[in-house]
């Protein structure tokens, strides 16, 4: 009998709307904006939130806080009572305590609207708020939007990108050219911002403005950001800082802020963090957070970890090209620069497969530079030179550097049941799918011999032969699902144990398919992404049938227990139950996801946390779940107890090699015979479909062998 140690998931509470918690990732690269007040710099990015004490050089980087859901940060301003004002790309507006490090007075009158606050300028008790759908008053001392314009005359833009006041005057910079608003300080209460007429055009300017500069209470428009620095006026080109004509300062990336404290000019970038810059010279200042905006795939780790695959090129050199990993307290970005060992980064925006073995490793098939195995506990790396279009090329593991073929992509990766990993690897004529064992290092020498530790299938010309397998996934019993994008298909094998030494069998193809996610459950069924819709496959019957009552749209999938799988759409998450085929909860932006665009989902049931990988960033959703293992020695049985209501099969899992299996009822007599439904050389697995003429009550099942016999308790329930 094979010994195992089963982890159970116990829920902590079954209301997640009350338990769950979100906290949001993005890139703190790109700076958006910058606020200088008192002894305090405040640096907003795209993924949080950096305060800079001007005194006492100390800084301080708040990111991913469940206190304020968004973290993408656009706008600030300081009120007449000294709060500071800060809003967000999804429109939520708070006030931010740079001593205490803390939000208050949060409010989401512009979240709920849509409204991606732009700029702010304080008024009185007011806060003028522009954003990419118009301009509103909000009353600070409310708490709530008191008036919003969404035209301006005859102007079609709405997009408000600056805001002054000057001589009782609102000036309003849009896409289009400059409005105003006169008299405002008498007539601002009177003024029906819904009507477009009350705003005057300024027919001197036309065209985008992006910023306002006042001298001797003189406003002049720019369609650049502009300020005055030292005297001068200062423009930004796209990364260039430049005064008229001239050069000062060049950058690595796009200039998103520009700001002036005194005789610093502080310059926000796109990709760079951001800088001062005064007679002195330049001075660069970082934040150590995340560094991507777009999330193709992500995978969690142990103690808190997780690793996340970034949308688009990792090559490069530049810092933030990378994957990074969130250590439960602080970023890491993994490229060349910082593990030569790990080879080079892919360039193809692609990468998307990525997988933690049962090893506790991360293994990682990129679209371009093969394939990468993260070493958790030694925190080190190491390559596997996979070839594409390598013909006779074997697999290697020769370090940072391939010896032939440099580039190769893979699309798919999976560690089966009996622990050897599989690459999808693009247009091999020996074989796109290789299979290798991960405790040995591969040896091409022995290529085509079980020493070689790997092996390729199905070359060209077989029957089974695919260009392209994109996605891989693996279940109780063995099987190795392989969705192949080209030529379309769904192929279904198993294997006897040794893969590499005994071969596969392909038990079954679905033509016509393309699978981009699945989940297995305990009861053996497995849960498959194609086409857009979500299928449920039978090991049974071998058949795969469409869940209507879910739909289509379906773009992740991940599995929390027997009964609970989770799923995303355009919308956001859904978590269902399984048995009812109904939603038991589902979250939104107006929940907290940093976006509903999502590519990826995994679960870290150790902690409770839902990753969620979006086009915006990363979302962490607490579901109140705790895992507590518990050591089974031989026979699993799931689910326990059984329910009539919601089950339809008591599944035997780690069953000796040709053993049979009996239910009996208490008094003795045989009930039912488990089918078998898997066998391979070190275990086999067995499915009982409870009768309806089965009652409720308390049964016990025997397994038999040549030299043993195991006697355990079934528990079934209405």
């Amino acid at each position: 009998m094979v010994k195992l140690t089963i982890f159970f998931i116990m829920a902590l509470s079954l209301s997640l709307m009350a338990s769950g918690r979100i906290v949001n990732f993005a890139e703190t690269n790109r700076i958006n904006d910058i606020l200088i007040t008192k002894n305090k710099l405040l640096a907003l990015s795209g993924g949080g939130i950096h305060t800079i004490d001007t005194k006492t050089g100390e800084s301080h980087s708040q990111y991913g806080t469940i206190d304020f859901p968004d973290p993408d940060l656009t706008a600030s301003c300081v009120d007449d009572d000294g709060n500071i004002w800060i809003g967000s790309s999804n429109g939520y507006l708070a006030t931010w305590d740079p001593e205490k490090l803390l939000w208050r007075n949060q409010t989401n009158s512009y979240q709920t609207a849509g409204w991606k606050i732009t700029t702010l300028i304080p008024y009185g008790q007011y806060l003028f708020v522009g954003s990419g759908s118009g301009l509103s008053l909000f009353d600070r001392k409310e708490k709530r939007a008191m008036k919003n314009a969404v035209s301006f005359n005859t102007l079609i833009s709405t997009q408000v990108n600056a805001l002054a006041i000057v001589k009782d005057r609102l000036y309003v910079g849009l896409d289009g050219g400059v409005v105003y608003l006169d008299s405002i300080s008498t007539g601002l209460k009177k003024y029906n911002f819904f009507n477009p007429a009350i705003w005057t055009i300024d027919t001197s300017r036309v065209g985008a403005v992006k910023s306002f500069v006042i001298v001797n209470d003189t406003l002049s428009a720019y369609s650049q950001l502009c300020v005055l620095h030292n005297g001068m006026l200062v423009h930004v080109v796209e990364n260039k800082l430049m005064n008229g004509e001239n050069v000062l300062q060049e950058f690595p990336s796009n200039i998103t802020s520009l700001k002036v404290s005194g005789t610093d000019c502080w310059i926000g970038t796109r990709k760079n963090h951001f800088y001062k810059y005064n007679s002195d010279g330049l001075q660069r200042y970082t934040i150590q957070g995340p560094a991507f905006g777009a999330v193709n795939a992500l995978v969690a780790g142990k103690n808190g970890h997780v690793l996340v695959v970034p949308n688009g090129s990792m090559a490069g050199g530049q810092w933030w090209r990378g994957l990074s990993e969130y250590t439960g307290r602080s970023w890491i970005i993994h490229n060349v620069s910082s593990s030569s060992e790990m080879g080079p980064m892919p360039e193809n925006p692609e990468t998307k497969a990525i997988i933690r073995s049962r090893e506790g490793d991360i293994w990682i098939a990129t679209a371009g530079a093969h394939c990468k195995r993260y070493t958790l506990n030694e925190n080190s790396w190491s390559q596997y030179c996979t070839y594409s279009q390598g013909g006779s090329q074997g697999l290697s593991s020769s370090g940072p550097v391939c010896p032939a073929h440099s580039w190769a992509k893979c699309d798919a990766i999976a560690q089966d049941s009996s622990g050897f990993i599989w690459v999808g690897c693009w247009e091999n004529p020996d074989g796109s799918l290789i299979c290798f064992d991960p405790a040995n290092k591969p040896n091409p020498d022995a290529h085509g011999t079980p020493q070689a530790h790997y092996r390729r299938f199905f070359e060209n010309g077989n029957q089974n032969y695919a260009d392209e397998a994109n996605y891989f996934h693996v279940d109780i019993y063995g099987t190795i699902f392989v969705g192949n994008r080209r030529p379309g298909n769904l192929m279904i094998m198993q294997h006897d144990g040794n893969p590499i030494r005994d071969g596969v069998k392909v038990v079954k193809t679905f033509y016509g398919t393309e699978m981009k996610d699945a989940v297995s459950v305990a009861s053996g069924n497995t849960y498959i992404l194609v086409n857009g819709k979500l299928n449920e496959y039978d090991p049974l019957s071998k058949t795969l049938e469409v869940m209507e009552s879910v739909g289509s749209g379906i773009t992740a999938l991940e599995y929390e227990d027997e009964h609970i799988i989770w799923y995303a759409t355009s919308d956001g998450l859904v978590r269902y139950d399984l048995a009812d085929r109904e939603p038991l909860n589902t979250y939104g932006k107006i929940d907290g996801l940093i976006s509903t665009s999502i590519s990826d989902l995994s679960l870290d049931k150790e902690y409770g946390y839902m990753w969620i990988a979006t086009d915006q960033g990363v979302s962490r959703l607490s579901i109140g779940t705790k895992l507590q293992p518990t050591v089974k020695d031989e026979v699993t049985v799931f689910p326990v107890p059984f329910r009539k209501n919601r089950n339809k099969t008591i599944n035997f899992h780690y069953v000796s090699p040709g053993a049979q299996i009996g239910i009996y009822s208490v008094k003795g007599s045989l009930v039912g015979k488990p089918v078998l439904i898997f066998q391979n050389s070190y275990q086999a697995q067995f499915s009982w479909t409870v009768p309806e003429r089965v009652s409720p009550g308390t049964y016990y099942y025997v397994v038999k062998d040549t030299d043993s016999s195991v006697r355990g308790r079934l528990l079934i329930t209405p």
